[in-house]
């Protein structure tokens, strides 16, 4: 199997078996990464959606304090 990396291709078959389980190991890291990312964005939705709902749906007064503690938590 050919890997790149930084640029430089290599044969799975010429690296030492350690460089292999990096490989591997990068290999499952990426794909966590991307899955988190896509579980992030989809988190942000599912967020936005029930900030909007609370938005539309609350009295004034407990709007406020929404809006005060959202304040809070992006600092």
């Amino acid at each position: 199997m050919k890997i790149t990396i930084d640029g430089k291709d290599f044969e799975s078959d010429n690296l030492s078996e350690n460089a292999n389980k990096s490989v591997a190991k990068l290999q499952h890291i990426v794909a966590k990464e991307q899955q988190l990312s896509s579980d992030y964005e989809d988190l942000q939705l599912v967020k936005n959606y029930h900030l909007k709902y609370l938005r539309e749906n609350l009295p004034s007064e407990e709007l406020a304090e929404l809006e005060k503690d959202e304040i809070k938590k992006s600092k």
